[in-house]
C-alpha cells in the first residue's frame, strides 16, 4: 500500500498490535479514501499482492462510497484484506443488496 501511495487507515486487530496490544488477527482491515485516483492506486497495489475479491460486493468505487466492505485474499503474502471507505458513514439499514447475477449480501 505504501509503495503505491494508497491513502488508507489501518484498523482492527492489526492496528491494536501496531500500538502494542496483545491481539492476534489473521486479516488486515484498511479504511481507504474512496476517490477515483486513490482507488486506481489501490488496484495497482492489489495486483502486486495478487489479490482477488472473495465475497460480494464487487470491487467498485460506488460500493465503497456506500460504505460496503470489500474482502480480498492476497496470494502474494497470505494476507486477507477488508477495505472500507472512510468519510461520511452511511446510516444503518438492515436490508439485503442484490446483484444482477443473483448474488446478495446483508447491509446493516
Amino acid at each position: 500500500m505504501r509503495a503505491h501511495r494508497v491513502r488508507a487507515l489501518l484498523m482492527g486487530g492489526q492496528a491494536c498490535v501496531f500500538y502494542g496490544a496483545a491481539e492476534f488477527s489473521r486479516d488486515t482491515d484498511l479504511a481507504i479514501v474512496a476517490d477515483a485516483a486513490n482507488v486506481a492506486r489501490l488496484r495497482r497495489a492489489l495486483e502486486d499482492l495478487q489479490a482477488e475479491v472473495i465475497a460480494v460486493p464487487p470491487f467498485e468505487l460506488r460500493y465503497l462510497r456506500r460504505g460496503h466492505a470489500i474482502h480480498f485474499r492476497c496470494r502474494h503474502r497470505g494476507v486477507y484484506l477488508r477495505m472500507r471507505h472512510f468519510g461520511n458513514r452511511p446510516r444503518r439499514s438492515n436490508r439485503t443488496e442484490h446483484l444482477q447475477d443473483g448474488r446478495s449480501w446483508q447491509v446493516y
